[in-house]
């Protein structure tokens, strides 16, 4: 048998074939039980059964599961929750019941999760266990070889597989149990191979595995178990891993007797210090203000642990019982508490364990108000409040109720950092936020150079001119480095579209025109992932070797960021040319992204009941384990190729109207998914409490953590969970409305989650200063939380967490290098800066955007600019400045000692937006009482937004506000 036929060599029962790599090969295996099973249709062509049959084995194809499951007699069911659940309270836990599980006398897994245990195992030992053999051409080949040699892969295991439990992330063991069904043969102890998976870094990813010691054997000869300890030597009795997040049980059936049928074992796995406690919790709801008449039906579900059972509030008389764990609840006449209580068994959190964890229990509730999961670890550590569905938990028989928490928690004046950003006043010029973020981590000093005027953007190009110098000088020397400068990462596509974007919005089209090129000769290699093909996808991956990322390019691929960037480009230019002697390129593109999310595991039974079904496939993420295939699947990557498709459509709209309808409706659906999955990460994601003492929503990055961060799984950069995360799934052409209150809560929680280093003591600054000049990113390119904040216009949000990750990694020559320059602020003045033009993509991105900004059917004019800009006799001037309708122009002149602000607009030509709005942000917040366009009265004003909103006007406008 060889190494690696432990997953596929089979015998059918029923009287079929003999089949087995010796035998025929993979193709003729694949043939034979697909025609068995009715998986090739009858009257298809020699070549297209050949296409399918190579499409099967990428896939992993179910019949070669189902064969297998065919190849057992006896079935035997998953541990099952114990009837009687009081008789756990002090038992050690099993984890096996959280776990997906893999059987081979199953024809059809229970989990479809579970097929991503034989696809695992065939990755290992088709390509990581054959590295260490590779020739080696380049030096990045002998250093990544060498890492492999360095591993130490044991051969492939000799059987085939039997059992495999998958967690979702590693668990510590003390033991683990092999049990087998009454009524089947128990394979020889020596017949049976038992392999642990310590794994840091993903299911996918490259990680050595390991055999444990020979087992205890029950006297009946039914149960092994395996110790996790180091049977000899100076190790004896240590722990032989910390965590693995698999186990495998292989059955070599050419040690065992021949004819009989070996049932499957059920696997058991029990940490160390592990036991199960009771906790009884009252949930109550219905308490806020406005939200006594809810009807609040719902059910309630454990995740690692058990909820034993579930009843009404005493005194709430309109919930009733309809199931074990069902209820309906409506007001009732008394108006007393309303809610449950529940009687819940849960192991407790480990010590030194991350905060939260998938292995923590988690309780969720599905109502019709909303859904959350909240920790029983954090209830035992005091009440839950979740204002953002009115949700409270307690453990019962406290005295205090929702409401009175509620106060209590109040009159404590507790805030969030947003809360204090939106009190706190706004930096008042460009010096202020350099004096308060950048000088209080440089060397004691340092101080800021004198200005040194930079040259103004070519005619050409977008041009803004502030009464604050340093803010114009800003603008120009980022437009600058975006059209003329060199840096960063333009051959990455994770990295390249947002310089690229930003190089369009300010109105460099020619240097956009020039790296959209390099992109558009892209040969669509297949990156680090697990992609069905790379044909079309906009990829070079010129690192790729043996389906690894060796270094950077293969390891950073978003072919939906770069087409999201070249549909942008004729958005913003309105060039047909362009579009029209490329279009066959980008359509490619577009092509490659629906059918990686159509065709990726098409053949896994159920396949839409995975919790991940038609979204793209796993697949890096950036610099993680260079050369490890850490692949997670990361809800960006379907954002960003959501929003390249939708772009794409649009921009198709001007030359195939039926072809662009065609792309929407994938859009669409596509959109239709990913919101399911969005929606489903987000109902089982922990609550997180921030500053102000209560918890907030959130929402995941990645599936299959149940909430929890990556970076708390696995260690990783900032940028996964905090700076960017989720958070694109709520920008332009996204699926959530960036209004939507969950993500609101959720920029609490990240917040508090961004870089907080101040130099000046914290005791010497009040709570609010402490928080409003920090919040920094790790990698500002990746920056979402401040165009986030904009989308939702909360504008002194943006403009703090914007000014002061501009101040962070600014240097004096106006660039924006990598890495970490929050604690220098030397160099020439008078010099040309030198970027990460990604992080310069960003800020001018964000600048451009305060400036000008569509969102929706709207263009928006000074949407954000700092109150300071329009003191008395400031000016905001922007020529230029491409949009989605053409080129706008205005300027807007301060006069408020007279109560005056005026403006003078040039409105787009090339096509009309649906409403121009135009802020005037008031130094003194001062509402406005009355408004004129063109010297005529304008009643469509709005005092409390600052806003006058404008449609049907052309050329130039004049408009005049009035305090």
């Amino acid at each position: 048998m060889s190494a690696s036929s432990h997953w596929v060599s089979v015998r059918l029962s029923c009287g079929g074939p003999k089949l087995g790599p010796d035998a025929v090969t993979m193709s003729d295996l694949l043939r034979t039980i697909s025609e068995q099973m009715g998986v090739v249709a009858k009257g298809f062509g020699e070549r297209r059964k050949v296409e399918r049959m190579n499409a099967i084995a990428k896939t992993m194809s179910v019949a070669v599961l189902v064969a297998l499951g065919l190849a057992l007699g006896v079935h035997a069911a998953e541990p099952a929750a114990p009837t009687d659940l009081d008789k756990l309270v002090g038992q050690q836990v099993d984890l096996s019941p959280w776990a997906y599980a893999w059987r081979a006398d199953r024809e059809v897994q229970e989990q479809p999760e579970a097929y991503f245990i034989p696809r695992r195992l065939k990755r290992l030992d088709e390509v990581y266990r054959t590295i260490a053999s590779r020739p080696t051409e380049t030096d990045q080949d002998k250093k990544r070889v060498a890492e492999y040699k360095g591993m130490d892969f044991l051969p492939a295991p000799k059987g085939r597989l039997l059992s495999a439990l998958l967690w979702l992330a590693p668990v510590p063991a003390q033991r683990i149990e092999l049990r087998w069904p009454e009524g089947s043969a128990v394979p020889p102890v020596d017949a049976i191979e038992v392999r642990f998976y310590p794994s840091k870094q993903g299911w996918f990813a490259a990680v050595r595995d390991d055999v444990l010691p020979a087992p205890a054997v029950s006297e009946d000869g039914r149960t092994l178990t395996y110790l996790n300890q180091q049977p000899e030597g100076s190790r004896k009795g240590k722990s032989i891993f910390e965590g693995t997040d698999m186990v495998a049980v292989f059955f070599d059936p050419d040690k065992a007797a021949a004819g009989a049928k070996y049932g499957c074992p059920t696997i058991h796995l029990f940490p160390p210090n592990r036991k199960w406690i009771a906790l009884d919790v009252e949930i109550e709801w219905g308490f806020q203000e406005g939200a006594e008449q809810a009807v609040f039906d719902g059910r309630i579900e454990a995740y690692g642990g058990y909820v034993k059972s579930v009843k009404p509030l005493p005194e709430d008389k309109g919930t009733t019982m309809t199931g074990a764990d069902v209820w309906k609840s409506a007001p009732a006449a008394g108006g007393g508490r309303r809610g449950i209580v529940v009687s819940l068994l849960h192991p407790g959190r480990y010590a030194g364990r991350p905060r939260i964890s998938p292995m923590d229990t988690r309780i969720t509730l599905w109502t019709k108000a909303g859904n959350l999961t909240f920790l029983p670890d954090d209830v035992n550590s005091g009440p839950v409040l979740i204002p953002g569905l009115g949700v409270f938990v307690a453990k019962s028989g406290g005295e205090t109720t929702a409401r009175q928490f509620a106060a209590e928690l109040a009159a404590k004046k507790l805030k969030t950092i947003p809360q204090m950003t939106r009190e706190h006043p706004e930096a008042a010029s460009w010096e202020e936020v350099i004096r308060n973020v950048k000088l209080p981590h440089c060397p004691p000093g340092t101080v800021i150079p004198p200005l040194v005027p930079f040259d103004e953007p070519p005619a050409t190009a977008m041009q803004v001119a502030l009464s604050d110098e340093r803010w114009t000088d800003a603008w120009r020397r980022a437009s600058w480095d975006l059209g003329r400068g060199k840096g960063g990462y333009g051959y990455l596509a994770l990295e390249a579209a947002v310089p690229i974007r930003a190089t369009d919005l300010s109105g460099n089209h020619e240097t956009a025109t020039q790296r959209l090129e390099h992109w558009l000769k892209a040969p669509g290699v297949k990156p680090d992932g697990d992609f069905v093909d790379g044909d079309g996808g906009l990829e070079y991956a010129t690192t790729m070797k043996y389906d690894i990322g060796w270094y950077h390019d293969g390891t950073h691929p978003q072919t939906g960021r770069i087409l999201f960037a070249m549909a942008e480009h004729y958005l913003l230019t309105g060039d047909k040319q362009w579009f029209e002697k490329n279009r066959t390129r980008i359509q490619a593109a577009a092509d490659w992204i629906l059918r990686q999310r159509q065709l990726y595991l098409q053949d896994i039974p159920h396949r839409q009941n995975l919790a991940v079904a038609r979204l793209q496939p796993p697949q890096v993420l950036g610099d993680m384990g260079l050369g490890k295939c850490v692949w997670r699947w990361y809800l960006i990557h379907d954002a960003f190729s959501l929003q390249g498709l939708r772009r794409f459509a649009d921009a198709l709209e001007d030359f195939d109207p039926g072809a662009a309808r065609r792309y929407r409706v994938e859009a669409d659906a596509y959109a239709k998914d990913l919101l399911g999955a969005v929606e489903r990460e987000m109902a089982i994601a922990p609550v997180r409490q921030v500053l102000d003492g209560t918890y907030r929503r959130v929402i995941p990055a990645s599936p299959y953590a149940r909430g929890s961060m990556v970076r708390e799984v696995f260690g990783t950069y900032s940028l996964v969970d905090i700076e960017m995360g989720a958070l694109p799934l709520a920008d332009a052409f996204g699926i959530l409305d960036a209004a939507d209150p969950r993500i609101g809560e959720h920029l609490d929680v990240i917040e508090e989650l961004l870089r907080h280093e101040r130099k000046t003591a914290p005791q010497a600054l009040g709570a609010s200063q402490e928080h409003f000049w920090t919040g920094f990113a790790g990698l500002v390119k990746y920056m979402y939380v401040d165009k986030t904040h904009l989308r939702r216009d909360d504008v002194p949000c943006f403009l703090r967490n914007w000014m002061n990750n501009y101040a962070a990694w600014v240097t004096v020559e106006g660039g924006f290098p990598e890495p970490d320059s929050l604690k220098r602020y030397t160099g020439n003045p008078a010099g040309k800066p030198s970027s990460d033009l990604g992080s310069t993509g960003w800020f001018v991105e964000s600048f451009r955007n305060l400036l000008v900004m569509e969102q929706d059917d709207a263009l928006w004019l000074a949407r954000a600019t700092p109150r300071a800009w329009l003191e008395q006799g400031k000016k905001i001037t922007v020529k230029n400045a491409p949009t989605y309708y053409g080129t706008v122009a205005y300027e807007i002149v301060s006069d408020v000692d007279n109560g005056k602000i005026n403006a003078t607009i040039e409105m787009p030509s090339r096509k009309a937006p649906k409403e121009v709005v135009l802020r005037f942000r008031h130094p003194t917040s001062a509402p406005i009482k009355g408004v004129t366009v063109n010297g005529k009265e304008w009643k469509n004003f709005n005092p409390e937004k600052e806003t006058i909103t404008l449609h049907g006007f052309t050329g130039a406008v004049t408009v005049t506000a009035m305090y």
